[in-house]
């Protein structure tokens, strides 16, 4: 099970066995995300911003 997810990750360029195996073991299971949008909020890869006013805080 895991090679077969291991494997899946390889189609990704730059994306070898250690950082495979390395997202894996940081997200358990993958169904945990309805959405890739949720997994990238999960890694903290998605931009958001907290304005009001005048302030802008990007985040």
């Amino acid at each position: 099970m895991i090679l077969c997810v291991v494997s899946y990750l390889f189609c990704f360029l730059g994306v070898k066995t250690q950082t495979a195996l390395s997202t894996l073991v940081e997200a358990g299971d993958f169904k945990r995300f309805a959405s890739a949008k949720q997994f990238a909020s999960y890694l903290g890869l998605t931009p958001g911003e907290d304005s009001s006013g005048g302030d802008q805080n990007r985040l």
